[in-house]
């Protein structure tokens, strides 16, 4: 009897090493791990109609002077038709994923996504302002005042 597939999604505060350790997670369990760039290539790969992510995240992210600015809001600030599109083609992904094979998916509103499956497991990854604020400032190279601003805008944006 083979083992049953099962899915995990990680969501997390900004700083809080979320990605890493959902990676880190992946290869112990060795299963898939995706993030938005895996979701975006996987898109690609199966011909799904995500060909303007990138142009719609890029135009989107030269509205901020800082790149991680961007993470607030990676579709810009008012939604649009293609950005409705990629984001159906993104969850389409996502649950292609899931019933595909056993794996980790980091963001990309994957716990909404995968809310109704059996065999999923929803991970929310915080840690401590003070530890959010040292890895902000010694791993992602933000001085103080950019990562509190950063802490502050991306968390409330994720919580809407």
């Amino acid at each position: 009897m083979g083992k049953s597939k099962y899915v995990i999604t990680v969501t997390r505060q900004f700083g809080s090493m979320g990605r890493p350790i959902a990676k880190k997670m992946a290869g112990k369990l060795d299963i898939s791990y995706y993030d938005r760039d895996l979701v975006d290539q996987t898109a690609k790969k199966l011909n799904l109609p995500v060909s303007t992510v990138n142009e719609e995240e890029e135009s989107a992210t030269k509205k901020f002077q800082n790149p991680f600015e961007a993470m607030r809001f990676p579709l810009g600030f008012k939604t649009s038709s293609t950005q409705d599109q990629i984001f159906e083609a993104q969850k389409n992904i996502i649950k292609f994923l899931a019933e595909k094979e056993t794996c980790i998916i980091v963001g990309r509103c994957s716990d909404f996504v995968l809310s109704d499956m059996d065999n999923a497991i929803h991970i929310y990854i915080y840690a401590s302002y003070e530890a959010r604020l040292k890895h902000c400032v010694e791993d992602l190279h933000l001085s103080e005042s950019e990562a509190r601003k950063m802490m502050s805008s991306v968390d409330e944006a994720r919580e809407v």
